[in-house]
């Protein structure tokens, strides 16, 4: 079963602020992004590449 995540499990207040005056579902859908795509990853077997927060180094250089 999936848990959809509320706007307390964002990593940090900051990220809460993203989304500060928009509605409680959008709140979620960061919230559950940031919980599946968060981070730094570069995994060899994956052919995307170098990703953070589910963007590519290769797409936005300046991101990563």
């Amino acid at each position: 079963m999936t848990t959809t995540p509320s706007t307390s499990d964002f990593p940090s207040n900051q990220n809460a602020q993203l989304t500060k005056g928009y509605p409680e579902s959008f709140a979620r859908a960061v919230a559950q992004l940031l919980a599946d795509e968060g981070g730094y990853s570069d995994n060899p077997a994956d052919p995307g590449g170098a990703t953070r927060y589910g963007i590519s180094a290769r797409s936005f250089p300046g991101v990563i």
